[in-house]
């Protein structure tokens, strides 16, 4: 009931993670309604969080509801939007509109990205993937290390 079509993608998102661990049986209907609306707004979204609680809460859907239809019409649409947040560094924007980027930020487009592909009704193209792959190495790169031995990403890299 609380699934309504008026819930925050952020609410969505957490309550369907939460429903994932208690097994709640929830109406096939509240969850066609709710793929519905987001699979409409998943091209929609202006920032980057967004994406991600939009491309996770479908994917979160996929497991819980299995006969709801939640791929994607045009996942490499999606792939591409999300892609085009990254930086030459291997962090990312949190949108088109603001330049500061981080490596939180690399963390939710990483799974969204994953999501996507999940998500997808036919195949990737395996030349996004492979860029990804290059985003990730060079992410990687900037990991910091503390005398503990505690690995870190230093957020002030200078680049």
């Amino acid at each position: 009931e609380n699934l309504g079509s008026s819930s925050s993608l952020k609410d969505l998102f957490y309550a369907l993670k939460v429903n994932g661990i208690l097994k709640c049986k929830v109406d096939r209907g509240v969850f066609q309604d709710i793929a519905s609306r987001l699979q409409a707004t998943v091209n929609d979204a202006s920032a980057l969080v967004d994406t991600y609680y939009t491309i996770g809460s479908l994917v979160l859907m996929k497991d819980q509801a299995p006969d709801v239809d939640v791929l994607l019409a045009d996942a490499d649409g999606t792939f591409h939007s999300i892609k085009a947040l990254s930086q030459s560094d291997g962090r990312w924007r949190y949108s088109s509109d603001n330049p500061e980027s981080s490596t939180y930020a690399a963390g939710l487009a990483l799974e969204a990205l994953a999501g996507v592909i999940s998500l997808a009704s036919s195949e990737t193209d395996q030349s996004r993937v492979n860029t990804v792959k290059s985003d990730i190495l060079k992410l990687f790169d900037s990991i910091q290390k503390y005398d503990d031995g505690t690995f870190y990403f230093d957020e002030n890299l200078a680049v």
